[in-house]
């Protein structure tokens, strides 16, 4: 599979066929941060992984429960119902 995201200074990115590496790939911005994110489904025995690059043009896996947070924007506290 294969995604083309800079068509003038390709970069490849290589990951476990076992893993399911690149099953979803999407790019992110924040900040002043660019990047790609690449998920690996069966990663570890099918616990899954979300993959984001570096600088240095490698994939660092980690398991996404370990390192995601999620910011809720428009939550109230002691909202009554």
């Amino acid at each position: 599979m294969a995604f083309n995201i800079d068509m003038t200074k390709p970069v490849v990115y290589v990951g476990e066929q076992k893993d399911f590496f690149g099953y979803k790939v999407l790019q992110y911005s924040s900040g002043t941060n660019k990047g790609i994110i690449a998920t690996a489904p069966l990663w570890q025995n099918g616990s899954g992984a979300i993959c984001k690059s570096h600088q240095n043009q490698t994939f660092r896996c980690t398991n996404p429960q370990v390192f995601i947070s999620i910011l809720h924007i428009n939550h109230t506290k002691n909202k009554e119902i």
